[in-house]
């Protein structure tokens, strides 16, 4: 669309069904951040890319491309969290800035060179790109992406850059279950039925201590 006296706004929906044959969000991501020039933002509640989006990035970052990557600081649900935090390090060592967003936060964004922008349903993890009903909306406007960047920024405002001493302050404790639930990670992407049972058991687990700790 394009209104009086503003460049032309392109808008694509794009959406992704797990009964698809065709990976369809996270195939277009790849493409972008493949493509991307100068630099690449992504916000995302839950980080745990799989091995395809992981040497997307890494490539990216050994090309000398400016890679963002925001996550919460308050998580909604810690067994996610603690993968994220570990690919989060693992690019942070490559070059990554990593900011944690002070609260929680629900944007599901990726920013390409400043002239391309996802927003919609897809956190950047594996769950989405492979086992979930997802949709986003692809903008492609300089402006648009503009007014957008505009709201990322104030959001890296409130944020922590991550760092060895973040680290060493506020993560220590998570330490053993960010090896773990990456590892973990892995098995998710490879089937969903592997998805399901890792988080059915860790969820009964975590039900069996809340009851022992009400006795």
């Amino acid at each position: 669309f394009k209104s009086k006296g503003e460049e032309e706004c392109i808008l694509q929906l794009l959406s992704f069904s797990p009964k698809s044959e065709y990976k369809t969000i996270k195939e277009e991501y790849m493409k972008q951040i493949y493509t991307a020039r100068k630099e690449i933002i992504i916000q995302t509640p839950y980080f745990v890319p799989d091995i395809g989006l992981l040497n997307a990035l890494k490539s990216a970052l050994v090309n000398k491309i400016k890679v963002k990557i925001m996550i919460p600081k308050v998580y909604d649900q810690k067994i996610p969290y603690c993968a994220t935090l570990e690919y989060a390090k693992e690019l942070f060592l490559l070059g990554a800035e990593i900011y944690f967003y002070k609260g929680f936060i629900h944007a599901k964004t990726l920013i390409i060179d400043e002239e391309y922008l996802s927003l919609g349903s897809v956190n950047f993890d594996i769950r989405s790109m492979h086992h979930n009903f997802e949709i986003t909306m692809l903008v492609y406007s300089k402006n648009k992406v503009k007014e957008y960047l505009d709201i990322y920024y104030e959001d890296e405002e409130n944020s922590d850059r991550f760092d060895e001493v973040y680290e060493r302050k506020n993560l220590k404790r998570y330490t053993l279950g960010r090896k773990v639930f990456k590892l973990l990670s892995t098995l998710m992407q490879k089937s969903k039925n592997w998805c399901v049972i890792i988080l059915s058991v860790l969820n009964k687990r975590r039900i069996l201590l809340w009851e022992e700790h009400m006795k």
